[in-house]
């Protein structure tokens, strides 16, 4: 069943079934990387989107409809995958998006000529629909997609299912710069894995019309991070029939819920009551988890407690550094965090995602 666009992450069929705002936002390329290794001493590319014309308060234009690119390097003590480059240069027509689309170009970033092969990660836009992707390298170059070759860098991609992540904006990416910093990207180079963004922003509701494509990925893990959309009344409605539905279709895969960050300003206490509706929502996903553990539902994982996962920032108090914009989607900063927060768990939960070298591809 083909996508209604190259890089869309439902297929088309999926409108029939899923609410109007959850289909239009899957066909944003969240989360959607290419990986491929070059001896190019020089990597471009252009593409075309169409979806928001502007940047927003929690959706910078570089995150919203640019790309980034990472090259990893194998050099060192602690072998790694650096940024190298992102496209900021953006064709707006009249202050909205032009009929045949937005146009970007990721500037041509060279490295030093020293005749080998790398690997590189570039990562698509999180809340624009791509139209069309074209990448370039010098002529003569070589050029393979990551993990085909037997160069290919150990700890830069492994044999792992991929992780599948459903949630809400900050899934999406809000409000990381750029797509390369949100927390589900940074999860997918720290663990070598894929990781499939399923996030929708304002419309992470757990719902069973989304988890009937869910369940159709043979996963190393489905992650439910849905809370931040959610009341607690539709937590209690809605967690049980998504987990149970997994657990039917997938028997074997673990399932974790998660609780999602804490607000920005809940160090100053409950004045908007924003607090209180937090910590309900956590109660009752906590009662649905304890509910499904005592019906025997196996493989089941409650998450990184919610006001830990800003718990590796430096300082006393995490929430001091309050990383997050407009109180509630974290910056690059709170992204970090959660990152590396979730590098460590996963694979408590999923062992095949604790990297190795026997297990590349």
């Amino acid at each position: 069943d083909a996508p209604p666009s190259p890089y869309a992450r439902l297929p088309a069929s999926a409108e029939a079934s899923l609410r109007a705002p959850v289909y239009a936002l899957s066909r944003s390329a969240a989360g959607v990387q290419l990986g491929f290794e070059t001896d190019s001493r020089a990597v471009a590319a252009r593409w075309r989107t169409v979806g928001h014309s502007t940047a927003e308060v929690t959706v910078p234009l570089l995150l919203c409809g640019g790309a980034d690119l990472y090259v990893y390097d194998g050099g060192g003590a602690a072998p790694r995958w650096q940024w190298l480059g992102d496209a900021m240069n953006v064709t707006v027509e009249g202050g909205e998006v032009a009929k045949n689309g937005t146009s970007y170009q990721l500037p041509i970033v060279s490295l030093p000529a020293d005749g080998g092969t790398r690997a590189y990660l570039l990562n698509l836009p999180m809340y624009t629909e791509v139209l069309s992707f074209e990448l370039g390298v010098l002529p003569g170059s070589s050029i393979a997609p990551l993990g085909s070759s037997a160069a290919t860098p150990a700890g830069a991609v492994s044999a792992a299912r991929p992780v599948v992540w459903y949630g809400t904006s900050i899934t999406q990416g809000a409000a990381a710069s750029r797509p390369g910093a949100a927390h589900t990207n940074a999860v997918s180079r720290g663990l070598g894995v894929e990781v499939y963004n399923y996030g929708f922003s304002g419309h992470g509701f757990m719902e069973t019309s989304v988890g009937e494509y869910l369940a159709q990925i043979n996963a190393s893990v489905y992650v439910i991070d849905c809370l931040h959309n959610m009341n607690a009344t539709l937590v209690t409605s809605n967690a049980e029939p998504l987990v149970r539905q997994l657990r039917a279709k997938r028997p074997e895969t673990p399932i974790v819920l998660a609780e999602g960050p804490p607000y920005g300003r809940s160090w100053r206490g409950d004045i908007d009551g924003s607090r209180h509706n937090q910590l309900q929502r956590r109660a009752a996903l906590r009662a649905a988890y304890e509910r499904l553990q005592a019906a025997g539902v196996k493989g089941l994982h409650y998450g990184v407690p919610g006001d830990e996962l800003f718990s590796g920032l430096p300082g006393a108090e995490a929430v001091a550094w309050q990383p997050t914009v407009a109180g509630t989607h974290p910056t690059d900063l709170g992204m970090a965090a959660m990152a590396a927060s979730w590098i460590k768990t996963l694979p408590t939960v999923a062992p095949e995602l604790a990297k190795a070298a026997d297990t590349l591809q």
